[in-house]
């Protein structure tokens, strides 16, 4: 795969990282759009929510990594 092509699908593998995020935290944290600000306990519950997905998706991702048979090059 050329540079580009890498870049591509990296760049297209954090927007799907980025929608899953917003997707689930935003159902998770914000019950009701009321107020044109987020309260401390929404604004709370998104930090924790994102900092739990991006820590599990590191560790899911390394572990992949060290589990994959080397590919023939």
């Amino acid at each position: 795969m050329d540079p580009v092509q890498a870049a591509v699908v990296e760049i297209v593998g954090m927007a799907d990282l980025y929608r899953r995020i917003q997707d689930t935290c935003w159902t998770k944290c914000v019950a009701d759009v009321k107020e044109s600000t987020l309260d401390a306990g929404e604004s709370s519950c998104l930090d924790r929510c994102v900092n739990k997905y991006t820590d599990v998706h590191t560790i899911v991702g390394k572990e992949l990594q060290t589990n994959v048979p080397d590919t023939p090059k």
